[in-house]
């Protein structure tokens, strides 16, 4: 049985449960161990159009960001995503989001210099959409 054999009700059921056990560290590190992570993330991909299966997943990332001690590896597989999802038009999901890179901001130096490029990045494609737009 594979993620995309369910429904998506069932699907976010999954999610919301895994959410709350991954709220216990030492099962979100045994989880880290196997492809789940992946799987999050392929979610993410897959249902990006559901905005309850996206949030919910994004609540797992910033779960498993302020239980697991090295983040490091696994913000390189999320980041662009996340920061797309800053600029979500649904309020939930690009507040929690921007708690997600801001845990990673406040935990590794080293991907807090790649966040603020990121960031910045985006915020200036945005605006200069948004002069494109007024012309």
């Amino acid at each position: 049985l594979s993620y995309t054999d369910l429904e998506d009700d069932l699907l976010l059921e999954f999610i919301i449960c895994t959410g709350y056990i991954f709220l216990c560290k030492e099962i979100s590190n045994f989880w880290l161990e196997t492809n789940i992570f992946e799987i999050f993330l392929k979610i993410l991909i897959a249902k990006e159009e559901d905005d309850e299966i996206v949030l919910q997943v994004t609540f797992i990332f910033y779960i498993l960001f302020f239980t697991i001690s090295d983040s490091k590896g696994y913000l390189s597989k999320i980041s662009s995503y996340l920061i797309d999802l800053v600029s979500d038009k649904n309020h939930l999901i690009a507040s929690l989001s921007d708690d997600v890179l801001n845990i990673v901001f406040h935990s590794d130096p080293i991907s807090a210099k790649q966040l603020i490029q990121s960031r910045f990045d985006v915020y200036n494609y945005h605006w200069i959409e948004s002069l494109m737009d007024t012309d």
